[in-house]
């Protein structure tokens, strides 16, 4: 389909007018075949069906004929007195003239009988052989008798005489109804046929079979004499046995040719007529006329056809030769505008390229200073944080060292009061000392006083070791005391240091203070300054943004005016391309304009 689509009209005029040409001889032929067939089988039918009703009937009749003679012979009183008693010579005799005379009737000049007392086989008045009943090849004997009611048919090669003939049995009956023997003829399958054929068609096929599908009658008698079943000669009728057996006549088409089948009720037989469809029978029949006529007419038309439509695409050619012109004019025109307006687009393009550029860098500028206000905004709140830390720190510090003063003075009041102790100590020293001086002039003088002092001694015992035991809580206290007053001193050191180490802390938290305000009031006036810097960053974007709309605006425009051009260029082309197209597709030559 798609290369009929590229074809020129010229090219798809003579095409069409080949494949109507080809259309027509497709039907013309089609009305050849099945008009001349359908002809030929009705024409065919019916003379097979009359022919074959006459040579059925000319067969039958001269059979018939031969049938009467045998049943005839068979009723001859001589004849039976003889097969009840065959060893009676008179009878024999005599039986011997009756055959004589009837022998020179029968078709193949040939008669031959069987007595059943003897089974003595007789032909043409002479002994040929005895035959044994219960020999296989002499089936038909026993059939004959005790089968057979007058006679029967039988084609049979007899290996005794070495003849092939179409055996006509009879049964011989005595006056009982009793079988005694058979008497028959052989007539000769060529004699038995001749007039069959005498008169046939050349075309016509025509043969004998019987029941069981082999051949018993034709031209060539080896088919009957070897049994050739008729399915061999016509390989068409395999499938068709059934109709092969059929009574009525009947009638098989074929492609080869037309079948006409009939029974032959005599010899229980059926017969076979063949004509085979020739091309003389299709160039004889009027439905060839016709078609070939119908060739002809078609030709005609279709040479008419072309003529007309090669004129018309002749015309159409100078008027599409002289629309491709204009159309290349146009074309031309077109393409110089649009490289105008291309050009244009191109240099908005590159300024709109310039503008997108300065404002990215301006949105970027805006940003990091979006950003550093906020970092500022940040430091200023870190450092109002550490402004009030700073304060809150050098009060600590300011009641740190008040609280050191403090401590100070009251770690003086416990060096006062060691020194107390010290004197305190040194009194119960003297006490003790005393004590025991006392305690000793008692017991010196409990001494002298013998058994009248013994209590006084007691008590001067008690004393001492009273005096005793004060000089060692005094020892214990005096080293308390000393340790005490060590680590007094140790705490009036380290509260010094401490107390100078706050003094510091104080010195330097008010200069902390100090810088933390300073830096506040810069970052302050750095934080307004990127405020207005932000603001300023703000309005150019905003008049750039402005200045990017209204440059978008023209490149669009110029682009939908370029689009514009490049639609009429290609509308140009397009018209040029059809026209060259359309003068392509009539596949005429190219006329030259007066």
């Amino acid at each position: 389909m798609v290369f009929f689509k590229n074809l020129n009209y010229k090219t798809k005029t003579l095409v069409f007018s080949a494949i109507f040409s080809l259309v027509v001889l497709f039907i013309s032929l089609l009305l050849i075949v099945f008009g001349a067939r359908s002809s030929f089988n009705q024409q065919t039918d019916s003379s097979l069906i009359q022919m074959a009703q006459l040579k059925t009937s000319q067969f039958e009749a001269d059979l018939n004929s031969q049938i009467a003679l045998v049943t005839q012979l068979t009723k001859s009183p001589s004849v039976i007195a003889y097969m009840e008693q065959p060893s009676d010579r008179s009878l024999y005799a005599t039986a011997i003239k009756e055959f004589d005379s009837y022998m020179g009737s029968f078709l193949g000049k040939t008669i031959f009988w069987i007595s059943d007392s003897d089974h003595r086989f007789y032909s043409d008045l002479a002994y040929a052989y005895t035959v044994d009943p219960d020999d296989p090849d002499s089936y038909w004997y026993k059939m004959t008798l005790y089968e057979t009611d007058v006679y029967n048919f039988n084609i049979n090669y007899n290996a005794e005489l070495k003849k092939t003939l179409l055996w006509i049995n009879a049964v011989v009956r005595n006056d009982a109804g009793a079988p005694v023997g058979i008497a028959g003829t052989g007539i000769p399958l060529n004699g038995l046929f001749d007039k069959v054929y005498e008169t046939l068609d050349d075309s016509i096929s025509l043969y004998f079979y019987n029941k069981k599908g082999e051949i018993t009658g034709a031209t060539d008698t080896s088919l009957i004499e070897n049994k050739t079943a008729l399915t061999d000669i016509f390989t068409e009728l395999s499938d068709k046995t059934e109709q092969l057996s059929s009574s009525v006549p009947t009638i098989i088409s074929t492609k080869k040719g037309e079948y006409v089948l009939m029974g032959v009720p005599t010899l229980e037989w059926f017969v076979v007529m063949f004509r085979e469809y020739t091309i003389s029978d299709v160039l004889s029949n009027s439905m060839t006329l016709l078609a070939i006529l119908l060739i002809v007419i078609t030709v005609l038309i279709v040479g008419i056809f072309d003529a007309f439509v090669m004129n018309v695409l002749k015309s159409l050619t100078r008027v599409l030769f002289e629309t491709e012109e204009a159309a290349a004019l146009q074309k031309d025109f077109i393409l110089d505008v649009k490289k105008t307006v291309d050009s244009t687009v191109k240099s908005l393009d590159q300024y709109s390229d310039i503008m997108n550029e300065q404002s990215a860098g301006i949105e970027e500028s805006q940003a990091n200073m979006q950003e550093l206000v906020s970092h500022l905004h940040i430091l200023d709140t870190l450092r109002r944080d550490s402004l009030v830390t700073a304060k809150a720190l050098e009060n600590s510090s300011n009641e740190g060292q008040s609280h050191i003063s403090n401590l100070q003075s009251q770690i003086h009041e416990l060096v006062d009061c060691s020194k107390r102790l010290v004197e305190a100590n040194n009194l119960i020293a003297d006490v003790t000392s005393q004590t025991d001086l006392l305690a000793l002039n008692a017991a010196i003088e409990a001494a002298h006083a013998g058994e009248l002092g013994a209590g006084f001694a007691v008590v001067a015992r008690e004393i001492r070791k009273l005096a005793v035991k004060s000089r060692d809580q005094e020892d214990k206290v005096e080293d308390a005391i000393i340790e005490m007053t060590k680590m007094v001193d140790h705490m009036v050191e380290h509260s010094e240091t401490l107390n100078g180490s706050f003094g510091i802390i104080v010195e330097n938290s008010g200069s902390v203070n100090a810088n933390f305000e300073e830096m506040s009031e810069s970052i302050g006036q750095q934080n307004s300054l990127g405020k207005v810097i932000d603001s300023n960053l703000s309005a150019i974007t905003d008049s750039v943004r402005i200045s990017e709309n209204k440059f978008e605006i023209m490149r669009h425009e110029n682009e939908e005016l370029s689009e514009r051009v490049n639609q009429a260029t290609q509308n140009a082309e397009s018209l040029l391309q059809k026209a060259k197209s359309a003068l392509k597709s009539t596949g005429v030559a190219k006329i030259t304009s007066a």
